[in-house]
C-alpha cells in the first residue's frame, strides 16, 4: 500500500498540529475543532466501564468538557458542543436554562424569540 495510513489514536495529536499551525486559518480551526470534538466523543463512549479505565475515562471526559466548553465561550455554531454543553447543565426550572439557549448561535438561527418557552411561576 502506497498511501499514507492514520490509526485513530494518532488523529487527536494530527488535530493539535493543525490548531496549533501559526498558518492554520479560523475556518480550518473550526472545522478540526469540531472533528477533535466529534473524535474525543466517540472515543469517550467507546470506553467501557472498569476501574481500570477510570482514570482514562476521566481524563478523556475532560478533554471533551474544554473543547465544549471552549466553543461554548467563542459562540461557535457547533449543535454538538452546544447540545453537549446544555446538557450537562443543572438547572432547576426552564427559565434557568433560557439565558444559555438565547445566546447559542444554533438554537436562535432555528428558534424566534417568542417560540421560546416561558416558564410559569405559581403566585400562591
Amino acid at each position: 500500500m502506497n498511501g499514507l495510513s492514520i490509526s485513530p489514536i494518532q488523529l487527536p495529536a494530527l488535530y493539535n498540529d493543525i490548531l496549533n499551525h501559526p498558518n492554520t486559518s479560523n475556518d480550518l480551526r473550526r472545522a478540526t475543532d469540531s472533528k477533535l470534538l466529534r473524535h474525543k466523543q466517540r472515543y469517550l463512549h467507546s470506553l467501557p466501564v472498569s476501574s481500570e479505565l477510570s482514570s482514562l475515562k476521566a481524563e478523556v471526559a475532560s478533554e471533551l468538557e474544554s473543547l465544549v466548553n471552549g466553543a461554548v465561550i467563542l459562540l461557535v455554531p457547533d449543535e454538538l458542543a452546544w447540545t453537549t454543553f446544555i446538557e450537562g447543565r443543572n438547572s432547576a426550572t426552564v427559565g434557568g436554562l433560557r439565558s444559555l439557549t438565547l445566546s447559542c448561535p444554533f438554537l436562535t438561527a432555528r428558534v424566534s424569540q417568542k417560540d421560546m418557552i416561558t416558564p410559569h411561576y405559581d403566585s400562591s
